[in-house]
């Protein structure tokens, strides 16, 4: 395939993936308009800071409490890694777990 046909090829490529993403116009960042410094300020002494705080904490206390029970759920199931790598632990667990569950198992 020669030079051209290639660029030609790179080309169509381009522009069909542009049109599949669905931009089909380029926006650039140069022409944008800008918002009035006077109304930035404006709004940002009408900020109620106190419902901003509780929001912010709102959302930390359930990021903390995500990260918390992710990092128990971690620990637990290295725990139980641990303890299910004894091959005595695993026969005697089986050996208590099985009836239980063939009980179960039966009453369906």
């Amino acid at each position: 395939m020669t030079f051209e046909k290639q660029i030609e090829k790179q080309v169509k490529e381009t522009i069909l993936k542009q049109i599949n993403d669905c931009r089909f116009v380029e926006y650039h960042y140069s022409n944008k308009k800008r918002v009035p410094t006077d109304i930035v300020e404006k709004a940002w002494e009408k900020i109620n800071w106190e419902e901003v705080t509780e929001y912010v904490t709102k959302q930390l206390q359930e990021q903390v409490c995500k990260t918390i029970v992710g990092n128990m759920i971690t620990e637990t199931k290295t725990d139980v890694k641990d303890i299910l790598s004894v091959e005595g632990v695993r026969k005697k667990l089986r050996m208590k777990a099985y009836p239980k569950v063939m009980e179960v198992l039966n009453e369906l």
